[in-house]
């Protein structure tokens, strides 16, 4: 009898010596639809007695910015922020019950085990299927996250008993600053998790030597001169050079961004690797026929040529002076490529092809 009372004191012991921890779990909805938008961040403190308190901040990006699923600026909203205090029960394999008495006689219950889930880069986005929605008929197509890659993350999988806004049925909390819950673009919208806070940064993912890209963008209809950008990265160990148009940017850090000489601008490339086609010089586009036989029915333009290639292609999502955009860019390490984009009205002519240098005539100008 002795030994089972001080083995029960022992554990009751160590369960009530458990550290303070911080968990956080985050609601993020880029306003695709009329009504609210923004990020709510839900703070759980477990103290290390038997207290809890769960804090909810909302944020909003300006509303030149809705839609954005990277937004620079954030402003908070004080009307949303809210505090509550309740008991906490620790369960000796690690979970615990967070109880929170809510107005007129209501409990908030938050039910947590130890967990572990799939979560993608911090800074990815997520598209809905481009020619079904899964909430209305039959789709064998799937959310396109970029990048897809996903890490698995440690944290608490929870229940939740009772009613909060914004707060999932079953958030998943982990060490600060945790993860974000991404709302996407539909009626019917994919959802998923990503890494909290911004891309990551490593430049090392470019070889040594030249990589370059240009872009050419038309518009057949505003008859006026293609839009050309281009960017320039040379590196040799750690040392990077960045010329993008006539702005020249320079890193001696693997996983810094690059700066402008009076360091008044910042930028830095966030990459992953995917394949896409790259074709030969002499890339021209067909018009494909869509299902009525009308070729005015959405369908790109299929590109072709005679030497075309399946590659493993950089994508990278630029952060210019802290502002984290949406829209990769495309490079082919160690070589120099054009990407192509024609609006020809009803149908697009999109597609990748290599350049022998930045001074070859530009696609349409040959």
């Amino acid at each position: 009898m002795r030994v089972l009372l001080m083995a029960s004191l022992v554990a009751t012991t160590g369960l009530a010596a458990r550290p303070e921890e911080t968990l956080q779990f985050h609601d993020w909805y880029p306003g695709f639809l009329p009504g609210a938008y923004g990020r709510t961040t839900f703070t759980l403190t477990l103290a290390a007695d038997a207290g809890v308190t769960l804090e909810l901040e909302t944020q909003r990006p300006p509303q030149e910015q809705r839609q954005c699923f990277n937004p620079g600026d954030w402003a908070v909203d004080p009307t949303a922020a809210r505090r509550l205090e309740g008991a906490l029960r620790r369960a000796t394999k690690g979970g615990f019950t967070a109880t929170f008495p809510l107005a007129q006689d209501e409990v908030l219950t938050l039910d947590c085990t130890p967990a572990t889930r799939p979560v993608h880069a911090a800074g990815a986005t997520v598209t809905p299927p481009t020619r079904c929605s899964p909430c209305y008929e039959r789709c064998t197509e799937l959310p396109r996250w970029r990048p897809a890659s996903t890490t698995l993350h440690r944290g608490y999988a929870c229940r939740l008993g009772g009613n909060l806004p914004r707060l999932p049925e079953r958030p998943f909390f982990s060490a600060s600053p945790g993860v974000e819950f991404i709302t996407g673009n539909t009626d019917c919208p994919p959802t998923g998790m990503r890494a909290f806070g911004p891309p990551r940064l490593d430049w090392t993912v470019f070889p040594e030597g030249t990589t370059a890209l240009r872009e050419v963008t038309v518009n057949l209809l505003a008859k006026k001169d293609p839009r050309v950008h281009t960017v320039l990265i040379k590196r040799h160990g750690h040392a990077v050079e960045v010329t993008e148009d006539d702005v020249h940017f320079a890193t001696t850090t693997r996983d810094q961004p690059a700066t402008t000489e009076d360091l008044q601008h910042t930028l830095g490339l966030s990459c992953w690797t995917e394949p896409v086609t790259v074709h030969s010089k002499d890339v021209r586009f067909q018009p494909q026929p869509g299902p009525a036989g009308d070729v005015c029915e959405g369908q790109d333009e299929v590109a072709k040529s005679r030497a075309p290639r399946k590659v493993s292609a950089l994508l990278c999502r630029p952060t210019r002076d802290g502002h984290t955009e949406d829209e990769p860019l495309v490079f082919m390490p160690g070589a120099i490529i054009e990407r192509v984009d024609v609006d020809a009205d009803c149908t697009h002519r999109r597609g990748l092809r290599v350049l022998p240098s930045l001074e070859a005539p530009t696609f349409g100008a040959e």
